[in-house]
């Protein structure tokens, strides 16, 4: 937002960069030229897998990572996100068996009728519902009593150095 004064500037360089078309948004992902992003920002954080980690010119190298499981179970796994295939490897990763994985487009506004469908098909494959908690904060609080999450937290390769920077 140009109209907000910075102190600092953090680029976030997604491991999926790479394969873009590197057009602007519309046409692409970008809302400016990653040159242009790189040539201001104050730092630059490297997001991929933790495996890794130090193997770009980014400042820090930083992942997401599953944060206070619950008890793997079997599930019925959906999620409105860039990428859900992302979300339903990583439950899968943590002992969930996936009973049917249902991507939604990133944003989505689930209605009643979606919902109810879920339900349905969670009561009939005798699974759980989950998603992630992006998806969870916006389903209409009747939904939300039963349904799982699997919350995630940033990490970082070097916290104290980061911590450093920003002061």
């Amino acid at each position: 937002n140009p109209t907000l004064a910075k102190d600092l500037s953090i680029l976030l360089v997604s491991e999926d960069e790479a394969r873009t078309n590197g057009a602007l948004f519309p046409a692409g992902p970008y809302r400016e030229r990653p040159a242009d992003a790189k040539a201001r920002a104050d730092i630059v954080v490297h997001v991929s897998d933790a495996s890794k980690a130090g193997r770009d010119g980014a400042d820090f190298h930083a992942w997401l990572a599953p944060e206070s499981a619950p008890a793997p179970e079997r599930v019925i796994a959906f999620a409105g996100i860039g990428r859900p295939e992302k979300f339903f490897r990583t439950l899968e990763a943590c002992g969930f068996t996936l009973e049917k994985r249902i991507a939604f487009p990133d944003h989505h506004a689930f209605s009643e009728a979606e919902l109810d469908h879920l339900v349905r098909q969670a009561a009939r494959l005798k699974a759980r519902l989950i998603c992630t908690e992006k998806d969870h904060v916006r389903l209409p609080a009747a939904y939300r009593a039963d349904m799982l999450t699997l919350p995630f937290a940033m990490q970082v390769n070097d916290r104290e150095a980061l911590k450093q920077r920003l002061l």
